[in-house]
């Protein structure tokens, strides 16, 4: 993942707060940049989706230390897909996934870490005709990650799927984001502002 500019130094831990794995410490590498998504905004994110998640593929795009994917994990999700091209937070991030997934009695879960870049990522799921039920991009502020990925993102969304995007202004702000979303049959269904941090929750229009 590439490193995401910030004022502050992340904390050293951060918790999931629902389902199975509540409560379990997710550990945050010391590096510049790297912002785990604060629990107040989680919280709203899953009480848009659901407390509890259907047995569905999940895929966590810019991980970093995982928590965003580690929570649909711990609500239901039974596929979660964790992207993270930094070497020494991936290596964390493995650790963290083989740890907390080997604690829930579920054999249906599948879980992977890769080191691929997320549009990498993207092209291969096209290519071997993977979807994804839910996406989850917390991509780099003020890089052009989002304009890069979003379009490949929405290619691998089945029907009916959500996309939750968290980025440092609104979507609506970006007119080649709003472009983007507009092409695919793509609209903002909820969003919210928390300090510096908007986070949008993504639907496909029922026309499409």
């Amino acid at each position: 993942m590439p490193s995401k500019p910030s004022g502050a130094a992340a904390p050293g831990q951060v918790r999931i707060i629902g389902g199975d794995l509540r409560r379990s410490i997710i550990p945050v590498v010391a590096m510049e940049g790297l912002r785990p998504t604060p629990d107040r905004v989680r919280e709203t994110l899953f009480n848009w989706l659901g407390q509890t998640l259907p047995p569905i593929a999940v895929l966590d795009a810019f991980a970093g230390t995982g928590a965003l994917g580690l929570e649909a994990l711990s609500r239901g999700a039974v596929h979660v897909a964790f992207c993270e091209t930094q070497p020494v937070v991936r290596r964390q991030l493995e650790q963290t996934v083989s740890l907390l997934a080997g604690r829930l009695n579920r054999p249906d879960i599948k879980t992977s870490v890769s080191g691929q870049d997320v549009c990498a990522h993207l092209r291969s799921a096209l290519q071997a005709g993977f979807r994804y039920d839910l996406a989850l991009l917390d991509p780099p502020f003020h890089s052009d990650w989002l304009e890069k990925a979003l379009p490949l993102v929405l290619a691998v969304m089945k029907p009916g799927g959500r996309v939750y995007v968290e980025w440092h202004a609104g979507l609506d702000d970006n007119p080649t984001v709003s472009s983007m979303l507009q092409q695919a049959g793509w609209g903002v269904e909820r969003e919210q502002k928390a300090g510096q941090v908007f986070y949008h929750l993504l639907y496909m229009h029922a026309s499409v």
